[in-house]
């Protein structure tokens, strides 16, 4: 699984945010050190995890609605039946407590994403989301192959491309 170092809280230390899954139990953690950048022990806050996605792949930080707070995009594999493979999520007022709002980015279409890449790619202001969808080649399919979602979200007095 494809893990993301950043400063989640805004405390100056970075936090791990991990999607992982133990069997059929699928997560999304997020791991800080316990009493500051300092300490070698690590807390798990786990974020519950969507169920309108697949299996867990990717998790990448950014502030992807531009409320000042850091979002989650998700990736994962599986996602057959309905699923997406592609969500972020958006915490409220902690970003270690319940509830984390689920956001659907890349609709039914796709099975199996890889690592997320927050970038401005139109530069609007706002991270959009690049990432690669393989279609489960060993079924002999073809994927979408690289895939860009534009965020509709875009900084107040930016040029519209």
């Amino acid at each position: 699984m494809f893990l993301d170092v950043a400063d989640v809280d805004g405390d100056g230390t970075a936090e791990i945010v991990l999607p992982h899954q133990a069997g059929t139990d699928y997560r999304l953690s997020i791991f800080r050190r316990r009493g500051g950048a300092a300490s070698q022990e690590w807390e798990d806050h786990q974020i519950p995890y969507p169920s309108i996605v697949g299996t867990p792949k990717a998790a990448a930080v950014g502030d992807i609605d531009l409320d000042g707070r850091q979002d989650i995009v998700l990736s994962t594999a599986n996602a057959r039946g309905g699923k997406r493979g592609v969500v972020w999520l958006r915490g409220h007022s902690s970003p270690f407590d319940a509830p984390w709002d689920a956001f659907d980015i890349s609709g039914p279409e796709g099975i199996k994403f890889d690592l997320n890449l927050l970038l401005d790619v139109d530069r609007d202001g706002d991270l959009d989301v690049v990432n690669s969808e393989e279609n489960d080649n060993a079924a002999g399919g073809p994927g979408l192959g690289v895939v860009w979602y534009e965020n509709p979200t875009r900084v107040q007095g930016a040029p519209r491309k």
